[in-house]
């Protein structure tokens, strides 16, 4: 697992003709896979495998080979520059912390012991931003199963219910090793790709760089949603048209701030579930939705007040977060969480 601070610059990307080049890319589910390079960018690579064009994520790689003129791929770790509305409260501060997005991780047939101490260690990284003498919420965690599979990504994006729905990281592992992502997107619900042309692959909305500050009580996360959309539409994803994400909050309900409220007047280009301040129910228990023998450990329950519809890019989300339940949408939160989208 990479641990580094990511730097904040301008996103570049580089080409590298498709009719001359083959690389090796090797992922780290040990698969190696060969084709021609479309395009690689700082997120993603875009190979043409067979005359298809499939895209791999940068935290599933481990390393490309044979890129021409020895260009290097660019670290998965950097991220583009945040949005000019409010990038300067992140910046130039002392009390600003950078959290890198930890890569997905397996958490198949785990007990609940070791998920509790993934969970633990991940929150102690950054212990200045966390409850004293933190432990993990029995509320959110004590529902979780020993020796259960989780859903996977891969599992999630492409095979959907039943035998193969855990095949890839897990995808639960996003939130649960990334605590000070308090408030993050997932896809409304998992796809079953009956398209024979088409590969299995991790599609997902990708979070990009994480800023906290710290003096402020104020944090910022970017999601890239322009390619994740791209290869959406490829797989025939019903969100590729709706545009509809689910907020997972229950890393903020952890953190001890349990009500959430989307403020629509500092928002941008989205609709939200909800026009007061809701109650986060959100926690992991063992349950059949994956359609995996024995049941998946995954979230619950299913908050329509928390989806949301993002009708263009750029977008924001402007979120108060409380520990105790507000009067109202106007009373000074004790967070304040900022989605950006491109």
């Amino acid at each position: 697992m990479i641990k580094k601070i990511t730097a904040i610059f301008s996103l570049i990307f580089l080409f590298v003709s498709s009719s001359i080049f083959a690389e090796t890319i090797v992922l780290k589910s040990g698969k190696t896979i060969e084709g021609k390079m479309l395009e690689k960018t700082d997120k993603y690579a875009r190979v043409d495998i067979d005359g298809v064009p499939v895209t791999y994520y940068l935290e599933e790689i481990v390393s490309i080979e044979n890129i021409s003129s020895n260009e290097s791929l660019p670290s998965g770790n950097q991220t583009t520059a945040t949005s000019q509305d409010f990038s300067r409260e992140f910046t130039n501060d002392a009390q600003v912390l950078k959290i890198p997005i930890s890569p997905m991780i397996e958490l198949d047939l785990k007990t609940k012991a070791e998920i509790y101490e993934i969970r633990k260690q991940a929150v102690l990284r950054y212990a200045q931003l966390a409850p004293k003498e933190y432990r993990p919420s029995d509320e959110i965690f004590g529902q979780i199963e020993d020796g259960k599979y989780w859903w996977g990504m891969v599992g999630q994006s492409f095979f959907g219910p039943g035998e193969k729905s855990v095949v890839g990281y897990s995808e639960e592992s996003r939130f649960l090793i990334n605590p000070f992502l308090l408030v993050g997107l997932a896809d409304v619900g998992a796809y079953a790709i009956d398209d024979k042309s088409l590969s299995p692959q991790a599609n997902y909305p990708v979070p990009i760089n994480l800023v906290w500050n710290n003096s402020e009580a104020k944090a910022m996360v970017t999601y890239e949603l322009t390619n994740y959309w791209k290869v959406a539409k490829r797989y025939h994803y019903q969100s590729a048209d709706t545009h509809a994400f689910d907020l997972i909050a229950y890393n903020a309900r952890d953190l001890g701030f349990n009500y959430l409220y989307v403020v629509p007047e500092k928002s941008k280009n989205v609709s939200v579930g909800h026009s007061a301040p809701v109650l986060i129910r959100q926690y992991i228990h063992c349950g059949g939705s994956c359609g995996h023998s024995g049941g998946c450990n995954n979230m619950s329950p299913e908050q329509k007040e928390l989806e949301i519809v993002v009708d263009q890019v750029p977008a924001t989300l402007y979120i108060k977060l409380w520990k105790s339940n507000p009067s109202n949408g106007e009373q000074s939160a004790d967070v304040v969480f900022i989605v950006e989208m491109i």
